[in-house]
């Protein structure tokens, strides 16, 4: 089961109780791969909290592909429900940002690995340029 909820309060306090809230085991009936004749095994789960988070990243634009390729390279940025989608369409269209695209050069990608990290692709927006510099 999922609930899914938002919060708003002071920063430190919400922290505790997203902490005190995670730290929760509650008892779990589970099969034991190993040996699935077996009856259901019980067991404790940890509450687990997944935070949805929206960001915005800014970098220069000869960098894009190696950004696009670091953050939706190898199957990211495609959301696990696709009823997600109807949402990333909605906030696209709210923040008035095109769609990501599917051609980039898959040669270079930054330094760092997001693991155990679901990447939902919102939409992108070009830079403007003032006296021929890019204004991030």
């Amino acid at each position: 089961m999922h609930i899914y909820f938002g919060t708003r309060g002071i920063k430190h306090e919400v922290d505790e109780f997203i902490k005190q809230l995670s730290c929760q085991y509650l008892p779990y009936d589970y099969i034991d791969h190993d040996d699935k004749k077996k009856p259901l095994k019980k067991g404790l789960l940890q509450v687990r909290l997944s935070p949805i988070q929206l960001w915005d990243v800014s970098f220069p634009e000869p960098y894009k592909d190696a950004m696009l390729n670091t953050l939706f390279g190898e199957g990211r940025g495609k959301t696990i429900n696709k009823k997600h989608n109807k949402w990333a369409a909605l906030i696209r269209k709210i923040l008035g940002v095109k769609k990501i695209p599917k051609d980039y050069k898959t040669k270079q990608k930054l330094s760092c690995e997001p693991r155990g990290t679901e990447m939902v692709g919102i939409g992108m927006k070009d830079d403007y340029f003032q006296d021929g510099q890019e204004m991030i």
